[in-house]
């Protein structure tokens, strides 16, 4: 009996380090932090994650990114950065240019390595024609990238090589901007992703047990409109044999609350339930204004004209809109907000410069106030009837969104329109990317009007402006017996003028030069009016029991070192 009992003492005695490592005592592994997020999320691909601000904050977790950007915007390359190092080559006579870059060690959820192979991944499968992802614009100096998007070259002729396990090769045809580029690289869409968990199926992003992350959190638990459970990625730079559980990653777990009201978070938040609120309610945003952290979201609310469509093909209806709207009014209502003067939203340089903002250089290329009757003029001069013409806008069915199409819809129905609000909610449309419907309702043109929430994937205001041109605009590639067909931007908008501009900038390297043509594109695009900016928006956290939160240059929050007071 002594004997067994010395053995199984024994045992004990042996695995206390790995019970150790585990964390049994909760002290020891780490705080849970119970979160909401500022709006529905229902796919967590990060190739398409700039088209819902939670769902970049997500992918931002659960995805290593190469780089990250402080928030002035400057470059950074930290121990939790993927790249350890890069070298520039740029060579004339040689024709050679080119950067080198070589990974940090850190692994996948399933123990393996993060390579040079899984970066290349992720950026052939977004420079694939028939992968509708705005991302790409910001690998468009790479060597033939910009040419595999249009389907004028293979996506294995791009000039990306892993030369190894961690060393990537990175190509140009020309001398580029070389820091510009590097900074793309710090948005999460180009994260490096695993081969074999994107073919697992085509909702492997959705499913805890096939998605394989490498950021500081992986999925544990995922319920759409429900619940969304991260956990530490316990390889997340990090030695499991030697370094404490807690050494790049602090908290346990993330809890984030996804079928509460607005009004129920802010309770919940005020009793303890909640450690962190996103989605303020709008009629208490005036209160906690000055408790919540806000940065700039880098997004523009707009909304998208459908110009197919008979009576949205009128350039002068476009305006005699955009001229109707209080922006003002809006962007007070909402407080986290400010009134769009132009597409391009506060925050983005003018040329890679923190001290130099786009915006300012731009001016205000539209009015923050309304002014119903000269909306009405423009209609009567271009003889449009209004009486009797219909429309619907399609929104988030969120509280802000629902919020700001009825004020729009206030304005527009004083031009004598009829409006209606269409409700866009359903997590059910399965294969759909954006699993809210909106890709197949781009596809087919079925919407009249159609409110996106625009965010910027870096620094230049290209990203932005780019995607209205022919050829960048990085909608699904259609396939005939010639070859892919260019798609147009989402609106349906085409502009040989425009075209030319986006052409220009993308072919002038001079980052100042290139802000010039930028901002001709820019009043191009508001004289023609496919799309009308409404509001600047900010991205809010109300958390003022946790320490040890930062928010970057896109408005990412980070929670690596977050912890209750």
């Amino acid at each position: 009996m002594f004997k067994k009992l010395l053995c199984l003492a024994l045992c004990a005695f042996m695995l206390l380090p790995v019970f150790a490592g585990c964390g049994s005592d909760p002290d020891d592994v780490g705080q849970t932090l119970n979160l909401t997020l500022a709006e529905p999320v229902y796919d967590l691909d990060p190739a398409y994650a700039y088209r819902s601000e939670s769902t970049m904050q997500l992918a931002k977790m659960m995805f290593a990114t190469l780089f990250s950007v402080d928030d002035n915007g400057k470059l950074k390359n930290t121990k939790r950065d993927l790249v350890k190092k890069y070298k520039i080559e740029d060579d004339d006579e040689q024709g050679i240019y080119r950067i080198t870059l070589t990974l940090r060690e850190t692994m996948w959820t399933d123990g393996s390595a993060v390579s040079a192979k899984d970066v290349l991944f992720a950026w052939t499968r977004i420079l694939k024609p028939t992968t509708i992802s705005d991302a790409a614009v910001l690998l468009y100096d790479i060597k033939n990238a910009y040419a595999a998007k249009n389907g004028d070259c293979s996506v294995d002729e791009i000039g990306v090589i892993a030369i190894d396990e961690e060393t990537l090769q990175i190509d140009f045809e020309q001398p580029i901007n070389y820091k510009a580029f590097l900074l793309n690289l710090a948005n999460p869409c180009l994260a490096p992703l695993k081969k074999s968990s994107v073919d697992t199926s085509i909702d492997w992003s959705k499913d805890p047990a096939t998605i394989v992350c490498s950021g500081p959190f992986t999925l544990r638990e995922f319920t759409p409109d429900k619940t969304l459970v991260l956990e530490r990625n316990s390889y997340y730079f990090r030695d499991r044999e030697k370094d404490d559980i807690k050494k790049s990653v602090t908290p346990y777990r993330l809890n984030f609350n996804l079928e509460m009201t607005a009004e129920e978070q802010l309770a919940a938040y005020k009793d303890g339930t909640l450690d962190a609120i996103a989605n303020i309610p709008l009629e208490s945003r005036k209160d906690y204004k000055k408790d919540a952290t806000l940065a700039n979201a880098l997004s523009t609310t707009a909304y998208y004209f459908n110009v197919n469509n008979e009576l949205f093909a009128n350039a002068d209806v476009r305006r005699a809109l955009s001229v109707a709207i209080d922006r003002e009014a809006i962007a007070e209502m909402l407080v986290y907000a400010e009134a769009a003067t132009g597409f391009v939203p506060t925050g983005v340089f003018e040329a890679n410069k923190k001290n130099a903002k786009f915006r300012d250089k731009g001016g205000d290329l539209i009015s923050a106030d309304a002014n119903i009757e000269e909306a009405k003029k423009i209609l009567s001069d271009a003889g449009v009837k209004t009486s009797g013409q219909k429309f619907s806008i399609t929104v988030r069915n969120t509280e802000a969104d629902l919020a700001v199409a009825e004020a729009v819809k206030a304005s527009w129905e004083e031009l004598g329109f009829k409006i209606n609000i269409v409700k866009r909610d359903s997590w059910k449309a399965g294969r759909d990317y954006l699993a809210d419907g909106i890709s197949a309702m781009i596809e087919s043109g079925s919407f009249d009007v159609l409110a996106i929430d625009v965010k910027s994937l870096g620094t230049s205001a290209f990203n932005l402006l780019a995607p209205f041109a022919t050829g960048y605009t990085c909608q699904d590639m259609i396939f005939n017996t010639d070859g892919y067909i260019e798609a147009t931007n989402l609106s349906g908008y085409v502009s040989e003028e425009y075209d030319a501009l986006i052409n220009e900038a993308f072919a002038e390297k001079d980052l100042k030069k290139r802000a010039t043509i930028l901002h001709k594109a820019e009043e191009l695009l508001l004289k023609d009016m496919p799309v009308v900016p409404v509001v600047f928006n900010k991205t809010s956290l109300l958390a003022d029991g946790i320490k040890g939160i930062d928010v970057d240059y896109l408005g990412l929050f980070n929670f690596n070192d977050a912890k209750i007071k």
